[in-house]
């Protein structure tokens, strides 16, 4: 059953393509990567600070349509990022979902199954055929697995792909490279562009329900993706805290002499100050001498 719908799919796609066309509105710059990030599955806020976001949960300014027309009934929202380098088109998605729904499929069984995201796209012009990437988290080998729906449903070649299983979602990190886009015509270079559907997929199996969350309504509408040599900046840090400034030193006051003190200190005598006071002595002693001489009772 799934894989008709796929092929139904596939041909809605296909005729779909004739339609495209872009609006000014769905111009997106993506900046270039600063460093290669690391796919762990993990989008680190550094390795991705700067990347361009697709904000795709709900009361976002970017409309939803669903494929099936079902309603969205079962979105919680996604967020996608997109940064480039030499090695290709590095996308992240961190998606919110129901995991009871969640379905773990044999290889060569995981296009549109709950728990993936796709990828599909086409040069700038968006004609001719077109890269169709299904990424799903978490095959029954325990793996993630990515098929190319317009080659068959074995595993995508030139496609990395890492995820993380959450109890309210998942998060992935998937690099497509230069050359898996190079064979649908496109250029990974500065200035480069690119039309890009996303979409998020939910398949109930139990409840026999489906829905493909995409960003580009009817797919009559896609979105161009310019590739820049804005280099995708470093997550902010926070500032250290300013060492606190040293106690100033006191100010040290040198002691001002009273005036008492200054009378009573004496300043060293000279020799000839000392000569002068000898002299004058002698000279009073003489005086004095003579005066008792005459009889001038002085003393």
């Amino acid at each position: 059953m799934k894989k008709i719908f796929a092929v139904m799919l596939c041909i809605a796609f296909i005729m779909g393509i004739t339609v495209m066309h872009v609006s000014a509105d769905n111009e997106i710059n993506v900046p270039k990567a600063q460093s290669s990030p690391v796919l762990d599955g993990n989008i680190d806020a550094d390795e991705w600070a700067g990347a361009y976001m697709h904000d795709l949960r709900p009361g976002s300014s970017i409309e939803m349509f669903d494929a099936y027309n079902s309603g969205l009934e079962t979105y919680q929202g996604s967020v996608f990022y997109y940064m480039w380098n030499e090695n290709g088109l590095y996308a992240a998605a961190d998606v919110k979902m129901d995991m009871s729904i969640f379905e773990t499929p044999e290889r060569g069984d995981a296009n549109f199954v709950a728990g993936s995201v796709q990828f599909c796209i086409w040069d700038g012009e968006g004609g001719g055929m077109h890269l169709w990437l299904t990424c799903h988290i978490e095959a029954a080998d325990g793996k993630p697995v990515i098929t190319n729906a317009n080659v068959g449903m074995e595993d995508a070649p030139g496609i990395e792909m890492a995820a993380v299983k959450k109890s309210d979602g998942y998060t992935c990190e998937v690099l497509i490279s230069t050359a898996a886009l190079a064979e649908y015509g496109i250029d990974v270079v500065s200035g480069g562009k690119l039309m890009i559907l996303t979409d998020t997929i939910y398949w109930d199996t139990a409840a026999d329900t489906v829905e493909c969350a995409c960003d580009s309504p009817g797919w009559s509408a896609l979105y161009t993706y310019t590739l820049t040599d804005t280099v995708a900046g470093k997550a902010p840090q926070a500032e250290a805290a300013p060492e606190p400034e040293p106690d100033p030193e006191p100010e040290v006051v040198a002691d001002t002499p009273s005036v008492v003190t200054e009378t009573l200190e004496k300043s060293p005598r000279t020799g000839d100050e000392i000569f002068m006071i000898l002299i004058l002595v002698l000279i009073a002693a003489g005086s004095v001498l003579i005066l008792r001489r005459k009889n001038y009772n002085i003393i």
